[in-house]
């Protein structure tokens, strides 16, 4: 086990992947995160060979650079499908009047409380404000999403397990008259 690994107490292989997958999902080019104690800022940098960004992590306020050698740290293949704001803003023109309900950070979104648990919400349910739609978890930090205002849910634009970026539609309500 290295020096750095064991000044990094608590922080699990998964933890690693989760931060990986947020530096992926940031749309800035730096990302500063506080773990248990242990700083972590990471900046962004774009190389003409096309090579991965480098990582920089402050670990006790030492900086280091993370290889970029794993898996989770590869640029992704380019997809066909439109991007999520893209396709929020075709299904928008589908229910004008439609309030989208956005997370307030990146992280994963979980449309049930535990893995067999029924979804919270389906497309065509009546909510209450304040009801809860969803969680947003990120770093075993998990957020409730919570209805805006009462209505009907029209459409859901995310999947279950889904890394979903701050202010990103997550689903488009109606609100009741």
């Amino acid at each position: 086990m290295s020096e750095k690994a064991k000044a990094m107490p608590g922080l699990t292989y998964q933890d690693v992947l989760q931060i990986l997958r947020l530096i992926d999902a940031a749309p800035g080019s730096s990302l500063d995160i506080d773990f248990e104690g242990t700083k972590l800022k990471v900046v962004r940098q774009t190389s003409a060979t096309g090579a991965p960004p480098a990582a920089k992590a402050p670990a006790q306020d030492a900086q280091t650079s993370a290889p970029a050698a794993s898996e989770a740290t590869k640029p992704a293949a380019p997809v066909a499908s439109p991007s999520p704001s893209a396709k929020a803003e075709s299904v928008a023109d589908d229910f004008p009047g439609a309030i989208a309900v956005k997370p307030p950070m990146t992280g994963t979104f979980y449309a049930a409380s535990s893995p067999g648990a029924p979804a919270f919400v389906k497309v065509g349910d009546v909510v209450k404000k304040d009801d809860q739609l969803g969680i947003v978890e990120v770093m075993k930090l998990f957020t409730a999403i919570s209805a805006p205002v009462d209505g009907t849910v029209r459409a859901i634009l995310v999947s279950n397990q889904e890394l979903v970026e701050k202010e990103m539609t997550l689903m488009l309500i109606e609100p009741s008259n």
